[in-house]
């Protein structure tokens, strides 16, 4: 085991906290992983939160947070350790793995997962509320300026929260989505209300088909598909429940940039080629697309 002088030391002299030269987060590093190993086998859940502030925050004033918090890969790094930390082991996290809920196979309901994580209060509060950041905006707005010795008493989550690592209201959920890769939480619940929807436009579209005479395989499929299906669980899904409904294709298509763990049914698209063109190809009825996608534009450029 480290102690807690060498990861002093170790944070201290490695790049951690230099801006990262690409737009991607570099998570294969050697001081990224060296830091995360020693935090994850050498600190007990007291001595970690001491060991940062101290590493933090060692005058005990924001000017020492804003030396770091626009650095996305040491918020990014931060943010991970702190999760693992405060809630990697407890009893919550570990009955949710023994039900099976880490299985890419297994789709619990929406309410299964409300009640076992404890998010019966959880809201998504407005832009004009403040959002996410209305823990960050009131810990900021109570400081007098950026020397006040306030920021010592903080905690150590109200620290990583002023420097934007957004971790206030965070439980064993969030962690649960970063150890196992669930960047979509797919319910039983939302899935069979999503299937249901694409078999009721289907009948629809196909039956208004066959009464304007369209003939040949036009007139007979209807095409789904999902652009940027990652490792491919919710087209899964959906293959399976619609399986009985001849009349329905379901696509799922990847640019495969990022390595999966799991793969269940991605087909990968065409290297460097736009995700337009996947549109274009496959000319669906009805497509998925990551929320990043401007959708006006998709459908500009793919003319659907």
């Amino acid at each position: 085991m480290f102690s807690k002088a060498v990861l002093r030391q170790l944070i201290k002299h490695s790049n951690i906290w230099e801006a990262p030269k690409s737009k991607y987060l570099d998570f294969t590093s050697i001081p990224f992983h060296a830091v995360r190993v020693c935090c994850e086998n050498s600190l007990q859940w007291r001595e970690f939160e001491s060991a940062w502030k101290q590493i933090l925050v060692p005058t005990g004033t924001f000017k020492d947070i804003f030396k770091w918090s626009g650095n996305v890969r040491a918020q990014s790094l931060l943010r991970r350790m702190y999760l693992q930390h405060a809630y990697g082991s407890t009893e919550i996290f570990n009955s949710a793995v023994n039900k099976g809920y880490s299985d890419p196979l297994v789709f619990p309901s929406r309410d299964e997962v409300v009640d076992h994580f404890d998010m019966g209060d959880w809201s998504r509060c407005s832009d004009d509320e403040g959002g996410e950041d209305i823990q960050k905006n009131m810990l900021i707005t109570s400081l007098q300026d950026e020397n006040d010795p306030a920021v010592a008493n903080w905690s150590l989550e109200n620290i990583l929260e002023a420097a934007g690592c957004c971790v206030y209201g965070r439980n064993e959920f969030n962690q649960f989505c970063e150890k196992f890769e669930f960047y979509e939480f797919l319910t039983s619940t939302y899935l069979d209300g999503l299937a249901s929807y694409i078999q009721l436009r289907a009948h629809e579209s196909l039956e208004q088909k066959k009464r304007s005479g369209v003939d040949g395989s036009n007139g007979r499929h209807y095409t789904v598909l999902e652009v940027g299906a990652g490792s491919g669980r919710l087209s899964y899904y959906l293959k399976n429940k619609l399986q009985k409904d001849k009349n329905i294709f379901m696509v799922a298509t990847d640019h495969g940039t990022y390595q999966w763990t799991i793969k269940l049914c991605t087909a990968r698209s065409i290297p460097n080629t736009h995700y337009t063109h996947t549109l274009y190809v496959h000319a669906p009825a009805i497509f998925f697309l990551p929320t990043f996608i401007n959708l006006l534009y998709t459908l500009q450029v793919s003319g659907n």
